[in-house]
């Protein structure tokens, strides 16, 4: 009876953790360049085995499941195309990297512009990392809304603009790559940082100038999973009930004798 308590209560806690990751997916599905989260559910028991040899009274009564930590799923999103020339989709393996408040995260959000100092940022006014550092496009008094229509990001990063009619290469963007993406930290906006020293440079990729990288949320598969897991809730919370009117019942019978 208390294994039937514990394997419903859990599946319950279970269901309710994934149904905030679905939800969040959901909520997320228009962010460019955002990357889809999943879990997985399997036996909570063997969190307990290393127990069970010193209580195997437990062993019968300790079940049900728990949901894996979340993990993130790196497909490659949709590209859009937006004819904005700052707008940047990579086409491929790897990350842009940026500038955060002095730390080095990454990104597959290719929605650029500048700041008033020249150099390229992203909409929160984070810089977008060149090779060589921080990249600026132009000087102050250069500042011309025409001179973004002049700038050319080629398919492998080099970043040219044009000036009193010649081509200037003024730098390349820095393109990471790592060797095991499940080890990328979700840190919000897009943001990723890895786990550990292991990024290096990108090589199998493709830029796409005038285009962004869609989400990899599909809307309707989601929909239907949240779905799903709704009916799964439903069900456990009808058997913690019908578990809960046993008990209650044993223990008033109990209680007569």
């Amino acid at each position: 009876m208390f294994e039937g308590l514990y394997n419903s209560a859990s599946g319950l806690i279970a269901q309710a953790q994934l149904h905030e990751l679905i939800a969040n997916n959901i909520a997320k599905a228009s962010v460019t360049g955002h990357k889809r989260q999943n879990a997985v559910c399997r036996e909570y028991t063997k969190d307990f085995d290393q127990y069970m040899q010193a209580y195997p009274h437990l062993k019968d009564q300790v079940g049900g499941v728990k949901t894996t930590d979340p993990y993130t799923i790196f497909e490659q999103g949709r590209l859009k195309h937006t004819g904005n020339p700052l707008d940047i989709a990579i086409e491929g393996e790897g990350f842009f990297a940026l500038n955060v408040d002095g730390q080095e995260l990454y990104t597959r959000n290719g929605r650029f512009t500048f700041n008033k100092e020249g150099y390229l940022v992203t909409p929160e006014g984070y810089f977008v990392l060149g090779e060589n550092g921080k990249l600026r496009v132009f000087e102050n008094e250069d500042a011309n809304p025409a001179i973004v229509r002049g700038v050319t990001i080629d398919a492998s990063g080099d970043v040219s603009v044009l000036k009193d009619g010649k081509s200037e290469r003024i730098g390349k963007l820095k393109i990471v790559d790592v060797e095991d993406p499940s080890q990328m930290q979700p840190l919000g906006y897009s943001l990723f940082k890895p786990k550990d020293e292991q990024t290096l440079v990108g090589e199998d990729f493709v830029l796409s100038q005038g285009y962004l990288e869609e989400s990899n949320v599909n809307i309707l598969d989601e929909m239907v999973s949240m779905i799903t897991n709704m009916r799964l809730y439903e069900t456990n919370q009808k058997i913690l009930k019908n578990h809960s009117e046993v008990l209650a019942r044993s223990v008033n019978e109990i209680g007569r004798v």
